[in-house]
């Protein structure tokens, strides 16, 4: 997502109270919109680099929600295929955040990793 799109998206007419309510209460009472511009231009002018994360030498899970819109799923399956001992797992239903997601597909999805893991290792 561009830094206009997230600019855009943070217009108070085009979120809910809700929404607004838990940007505050997970990331800052003030200032949480600069926060998450400021995040989105960090994100804009990075690319995952395939040297240092193919070869990283440990196991990474990279999760996102089928309705992210700040980590869209697009953006994971870019991060999963240069990472060398990566899995991805995309939650259906999940936006950003951990409060939008299923916690059972979660625990699943977090518990199948680590098994593949503790296999991998022994």
């Amino acid at each position: 997502m561009s830094v206009d799109m997230v600019a855009q998206e943070l217009e108070p007419s085009a979120m809910s109270v809700s929404a607004v309510e838990i940007l505050q209460r997970t990331h800052a009472r003030e200032g949480w919109r600069q926060l998450l511009v400021e995040a989105a231009e960090y994100a804009e002018e990075r690319e995952p680099q395939p040297g240092a994360l193919a070869d990283a030498g440990f196991h990474v899970l990279v999760s996102t929600g089928d309705s992210d819109m700040l980590v869209p799923p697009e953006e994971a399956v870019r991060l999963y295929r240069v990472i060398s001992e990566g899995r991805l797992s995309i939650m259906p239903g999940a936006r950003h955040g951990l409060n939008s997601v299923d916690e059972r597909s979660f625990a699943e999805a977090v518990t199948g990793f680590l098994a593949m893991n503790s296999e991998d290792e022994h």
